[in-house]
């Protein structure tokens, strides 16, 4: 009730105001009781307005319209139906042209998604990219999803093969994880796997999936060229192969070693001891401590011990302790499976049987450890990363290489021809153990806390390779 007389009113509001103080500070308890009810009451309006915009955003997500920008297919059989997801018009107009108009449909998205962890529904079912998706899908959204309705059995993942192109799969990954993940379980989401190169001679030519797979293609291609002389007698050609693949591989084990913080000196070290499995950071403490696990059992005492440690740091100066069965194993330590190590052991052994050293690997001699001989010239060469790419080198004579850096620089056939035809292509089916991964590696690197964002990129800065800046 209001009083309408404006004398009487101040007299009262004066007297109110005076009393309610004096008894709230008498009785604190019950005025923060009135105060969280009004905030309650407050949020609960919120709550109100935003249900029903939330309620019409999705209404026009049922909508039977598609989105203007997708390029749909004939087809009307969803298990028969593909949708292909590309980044930018460029590769939605060669992934235009190039489709079977039949039952390949194609959506072009422009810029990123925005990321689906860091905001609210409402403000999700707002964005225009995001609108577009779940239209073009047709399952509609929350409440009202239904995946009957979904228009194609086939969601294919196409960007290129750069940092953007990476960033946008794990963006869109993390969607379907987030608002779609029906569409994981059932097995509907796939990666294509554009070539990264092309290989060219004459009027032959071959795509490749990967910087492993050229190295193999320039090494079988060397085999009439090329001998290697060491030790006074010439390799045979099953065993250079060998050889050659052993090097390849020695690489790889010492790139993912020293992304892990081990070299060869540790390896050299650890040879004496035995090599442990498992190398666990310490991601609670400050100095980033490690330990190493020689099997389960021990590496299970590590984490044992490390959330207890952790539990009393939590639990310093609180009323209410933490129990230790709330503190999940990844909040205390970050395990590396280091397998690298016997790996590198078993490669050591067969290159003693063949002559060499790990010690060759890329510590230069002073005398040559072989000669790469091509009939027309002779080549000294120090160690055996240098004998492999002198090798592949050789193999590279005649051919030309073109990297792709986007699906935009391919023309519509290139790309029918190499990632869209069914008789050719190549796709990776996403389960939900890919789908948590991106979305894990998405919150370590876009989160707001940079302490596992800074580890991340120092463990992994190593990787890089054909970095475009």
């Amino acid at each position: 009730t209001k009083l309408g007389n404006g004398e009487v009113r101040g007299i009262v509001e004066s007297v109110c105001n005076e009393q309610l103080s004096l008894f709230f500070d008498e009785n604190p308890s019950v005025a923060r009781k009135i105060v969280q009810k009004a905030v309650s009451a407050s949020e609960a309006r919120k709550a109100a307005r935003k249900a029903k915009e939330l309620a019409r955003r999705k209404n026009v997500l049922d909508s039977t319209a598609l989105p203007g920008k997708l390029a749909d297919c004939s087809e009307k059989d969803p298990a028969l139906s593909e949708l292909y997801i590309v980044e930018g018009d460029s590769a939605g107009g060669s992934a235009k042209q190039g489709r079977d108009r039949r039952f390949q449909a194609i959506l072009p998205l422009r810029g990123k998604l925005i990321n689906v962890f860091k905001n609210a529904d409402l403000k999700l079912l707002k964005n225009e990219e995001i609108k577009t998706l779940i239209t073009a899908l047709g399952v509609g959204y929350g409440a009202s999803f239904d995946i009957t309705k979904l228009r194609y059995h086939k969601i294919v993942i196409m960007t290129d093969a750069d940092v953007d192109g990476a960033h946008i799969r794990t963006l869109l990954l993390s969607f379907f994880y987030k608002m779609f993940p029906q569409l994981i379980e059932k097995g509907y989401i796939y990666i294509a796997q554009p070539p990264l190169y092309k290989v060219t001679k004459g009027k032959q030519h071959r795509y490749i999936q990967s910087q492993r797979e050229l190295d193999r293609f320039l090494i079988e291609n060397v085999r009439e060229k090329v001998t290697v002389e060491a030790q006074g007698h010439v390799f045979e050609r099953n065993k250079l192969d060998i050889l050659l693949e052993m090097i390849n591989e020695l690489q790889e084990y010492i790139l993912k070693m020293s992304t892990k913080g081990i070299t060869l000196s540790d390896y050299y070290e650890m040879k004496g001891i035995g090599f442990p499995c498992y190398k666990c950071f310490f991601t609670f403490t400050e100095n980033e401590e490690v330990a190493y696990a020689n099997d389960d059992l021990e590496l299970n005492s590590i984490i044992e011990n490390a959330k207890q440690e952790y539990l009393k740091q939590l639990n310093k100066n609180k009323k209410e302790p933490m129990l230790l069965d709330t503190i999940d194993d990844d909040e205390v330590v970050d395990i590396w499976d280091i397998h690298e190590l016997s790996n590198i052991a078993k490669i050591e052994k067969t290159l003693s049987e063949y002559g060499f050293k790990l010690e060759n690997f890329d510590r230069e001699s002073v005398d040559p450890i072989a000669v790469i001989n091509t009939g027309n010239s002779r080549r000294d060469v120090f160690s055996l990363k240098e004998l492999f790419e002198g090798v592949k080198s050789v193999g590279e004579s005649g051919y030309s290489l073109q990297r792709y850096k986007g699906l935009g620089e391919m023309n519509p056939e290139q790309l029918w021809e190499t990632t869209m035809d069914p008789e050719h292509r190549v796709f990776l089916k996403v389960n939900m153990e890919d789908a948590i991964e991106a979305a894990e590696t998405f919150s370590v690197l876009m989160g707001d806390d940079p302490r596992p964002r800074r580890e991340f990129i120092q463990r992994n800065a190593l990787l890089v390779k054909n970095l475009d800046i």
